[in-house]
């Protein structure tokens, strides 16, 4: 297939164009897309790569790999390269294919494990196997053999509820669904004055609904501006931009001049998807309304969680219930791994973490027990995803000490997919 209902068609071009700024080899272009192709098959792969709604910017909600398939990033690029990567090695472990099931439900929860299947294998783990037998008829997600000690291995990727950055992707989603492509483009211009929750976002939405509706009414002859308790808004008629151009953030005369902070600022336009997605020169769209939104400087504090430790706590007691997944009737050791944005604030805690992990978790084990906080993230210099470690390991559990320096050698090291110069 050569055409637009080719899942790869988008991403085949980016990739291609992409190898001498992204280091890869060119034939890993097409090696990729026939893994993943043959894996999952192209009947599923085309239904997750469909066109969002105009007003999905954000994808909130999609299937990771749909989103990786049409998006333009050099990371949704490496994405792919990396998955087939994994694939290619888990599949010659046992449980690989109710694992590929499980990537189609569960994405991201499912790379975890996938990921350090990868890494495990290859800094010299032994009977690697995905999804092994656990006690009371339970499966833990990998289990291994490291200096002679086998391993029962649960990951576990949390959701924590309520982060900033979180809210802003779906404010930002939910102002732009208010407009569309086929109506008149307007610039929208927040400024926060609460952090941003639940109940900032949706008196946000419902003041930028109303002043589109009075500047409707107005014949789009002038710029509105709402000041109210949760945020200060301008909302002005704009004009239509070329394809790959952001079309213009016309402000009311009364909204400040405020700097582009990237801890504080986030922006987005609609428009088409080859708009958003330029890749192919000859393929033109315009760029319509815009949005831009400057949070409250709380959440500019720290972008990532207004309390890092009260989330931390919370992570800690769900790992307590996920140990239940890692006791074996035959003494395999434990070992909980955690991908988790929590792993980057650990040293931040007014606690002691490695405290606290021993006093709520590990020694309320029998047998050697540890737990591994992961924290996948895209290095921009690398222009890779790499992950960190941290373990938190119980005083008699030696072996995981050295899996953990292993695994973090490895990543010192390598990349996935390599660099090619």
């Amino acid at each position: 297939m050569s055409d637009m209902s080719d899942p790869f068609y988008n991403w085949r071009l980016r990739a291609a164009a992409a190898t001498g700024v992204l280091h890869y080899s060119a034939d890993l272009v097409n090696e990729a897309a026939g893994i993943v192709s043959v894996v999952f098959g192209r009947e599923w792969l085309a239904s997750v790569a469909e066109a969002p709604d105009h007003s999905s910017v954000f994808h909130l909600g999609r299937h990771p790999l749909g989103h990786a398939l049409t998006a333009g990033g050099e990371s949704q690029v490496v994405d792919v390269l990396e998955l087939a990567g994994y694939l290619k090695t888990a599949s010659r472990l046992p449980g690989f294919h109710k694992m590929v099931t499980d990537l189609k439900s569960q994405f991201r929860q499912t790379l975890l494990p996938l990921a350090l299947a990868h890494r495990l294998g290859l800094v010299g783990s032994l009977g690697l196997a995905l999804e092994p037998a656990a006690s009371g008829g339970r499966l833990a997600d990998l289990g291994l053999s490291w200096n002679g000690q086998d391993y029962l291995i649960e990951c576990y990727r949390p959701t924590v509820a309520g982060q900033p950055e979180e809210h802003t992707g779906r404010l930002l989603m939910g102002i732009l669904g208010e407009f569309s492509i086929e109506e008149r483009p307007f610039a929208v211009a927040v400024q926060l004055r609460r952090p941003l929750d639940h109940q900032v976002r949706k008196a946000v939405l419902r003041a930028v609904a109303q002043a589109k509706r009075d500047l409707e009414a107005r014949a789009f002859r002038e710029a509105l501006l709402i000041d109210n308790p949760s945020a200060l808004i301008s909302i002005a008629p704009t004009e239509i931009a070329p394809a790959g151009q952001d079309s213009v953030l016309v402000l009311h005369p009364g909204f400040p001049r405020l700097p582009n902070r990237r801890s504080q600022f986030a922006r987005a336009a609609i428009g088409t998807r080859d708009a958003l997605n330029v890749v192919n020169p000859k393929l033109e769209s315009p760029t319509h309304s815009c949005v831009a939104v400057w949070t409250h400087e709380a959440d500019a504090a720290d972008p990532l969680y207004p309390d890092p430790e009260a989330a931390f706590k919370r992570v800690v007691r769900k790992v307590n219930r996920k140990m239940a997944q890692t006791r074996s009737e035959q003494g395999a050791r434990r070992l909980v791994v955690v991908d988790t944005w929590v792993t980057d604030q650990l040293d931040r805690l007014r606690l002691d973490a490695g405290d606290y992990v021993h006093a709520q978790v590990l020694s309320q084990r029998r047998g050697p027990t540890s737990v591994l906080f992961v924290r996948r993230a895209w290095d921009r210099r690398m222009q890779r995803s790499r992950y960190s470690y941290r373990l938190f390991a119980g005083p008699n559990d030696a072996a995981a000490r050295s899996l953990c320096e292993a695994l973090s050698s490895w990543e010192h090291a390598n990349l996935v997919p390599a660099l090619v110069r």
